[in-house]
């Protein structure tokens, strides 16, 4: 009964296939093990390196439509209208169960779907089950993994070019530690968390942001959201390579950019002003951020061709 509940609500393909795939993989790797366990190490890299994938994939569809769920209802008033249900719908008419001059709510993930209903109070409750499964749980495990092996991502009493060397080295070495190294690989050492950070940056600009209630809300929102992302991105930034710095703050900018472009359909006038103010401001903020990563490269070139000639 759940189940066929949260089918009507949640797309089951995007909800609980991960959660089956997940299981099938961590069964398929305990029996490898159990079969081969001079390899365990290997087995563990790869079915870990599998789940962490699968997990960094689905995340923000889920959760999107997970919160989706909780959004508050739609609201339908019918003004002296004669409606009446069909087949969990409404249609303009008469009928033995016809409302008039009535308030009607329904699921905005389900139109079809009276808030009031028993169906919906079922469906909410998995929704809030999925949540700590997706939206926190994903997350949350993120950081115990990385925090649990922060010092071997983070060398400590080394410069950073020196930790990048040392954490190679330590991700070859130790099995468990390759297979989580799909967390933090693209990141310095010193930034080793960022993934939780990006994480929960993904959850919130695809499913809090309906969360706010007013017609220009979900956009000024977005935009908050996307300058709070410009300034972190700028400012730790958490890549090895300067040149993916440089484009994920492009990245950050350009989507600030089309979130007024994408909320003129409010017909805020504000909104067009904003777009363009942030088109130029965007582009030198991208000017800036690649002539800062060409000074670092050029700046870890020079000290890594000392660090030879010593």
């Amino acid at each position: 009964m759940l189940i066929k509940v949260a089918s009507l609500l949640i797309p089951q393909v995007i909800v609980f296939t991960p959660i089956i795939t997940s299981v099938v993989i961590a069964v398929v790797g305990a029996a490898r093990v159990a079969r081969q366990p001079e390899k365990r190490s290997e087995i563990a890299y790869v079915h870990g390196s599998l789940l962490l994938l699968l997990s960094f994939l689905v995340l923000p569809a889920t959760s999107m439509k997970i919160l989706r769920v909780l959004t508050p209802c739609f609201k339908l008033k019918t003004n002296g209208v004669l409606l009446h249900y069909v087949r969990g719908g409404l249609f303009v008419g008469g009928g033995s169960d016809a409302l008039r001059n009535a308030t009607i709510a329904f699921s905005q993930a389900d139109l079809s779907i009276d808030c009031d209903s028993a169906r919906f109070v079922e469906a909410k409750t998995i929704a809030f089950l999925m949540i700590a499964i997706y939206p926190v749980g994903i997350p949350l495990v993120y950081a115990c993994l990385l925090f649990c092996f922060r010092r071997l991502i983070n060398p400590l009493g080394c410069d950073e070019l020196t930790a990048m060397r040392v954490r190679r080295e330590l991700t070859d070495t130790n099995p468990r530690l390759r297979a989580i190294e799909f967390l933090f690989s693209c990141y310095r050492p010193g930034a080793y968390g960022f993934e939780v950070f990006e994480s929960v940056r993904r959850i919130a600009m695809t499913g809090l942001i309906r969360y706010v209630k007013k017609k220009s809300g979900p956009p000024v929102t977005g935009i908050l959201f996307s300058l709070v992302s410009i300034i972190v991105f700028r400012e730790i930034q958490p890549y090895e390579n300067p040149s993916t710095n440089a484009l994920s703050t492009f990245a950050q900018v350009e989507s600030n950019e089309s979130t007024p472009i994408d909320s003129t359909r409010y017909a805020n006038p504000v909104c067009a002003v904003a777009t363009s103010i942030y088109l130029p401001a965007g582009l030198c903020v991208a000017v800036r951020t690649q002539l800062g990563a060409r000074e670092q490269t050029c700046t870890r070139r020079n000290i890594a061709a000392f660090g030879e000639q010593v």
